[in-house]
């Protein structure tokens, strides 16, 4: 019984000595609207591509320039029946499925 008290006194030691500094650090500080852009969901700007069939996509700018050279961000929408044909780009790109596969 001896034993198990200390191998868990052991273990839990510096568990509770890091508890103080975890609670200093995860503190999170309000949102300031000065340096936030919060947009609705409803307030979005959707814009379907005019050289596609009509409402096959929807494509939405976020930040930057999609024909510009550096960074964009860009929410894309395909409609039901609708999906990207495979194809490549020269450059690296990254894409998150938040819905669908």
């Amino acid at each position: 019984m001896e034993h198990d008290q200390s191998r868990r006194d052991l273990l839990l030691t510096p568990l509770l000595m890091a508890l103080p500094l975890v609670a200093s650090v995860a503190s999170a500080s309000p949102l300031n609207p000065a340096q936030t852009i919060i947009i609705l969901r409803d307030d979005l700007p959707w814009k379907s591509s005019p050289s596609s069939p009509e409402r096959s996509f929807d494509t939405c700018p976020l930040s930057g320039d999609t024909n510009s050279e550096g960074l964009y961000y860009t929410l894309v929408r395909w409609w039901p029946g609708y999906m990207s044909a495979p194809h490549s780009y020269s450059t690296d790109r990254l894409c998150v499925v938040v819905s669908g596969t």
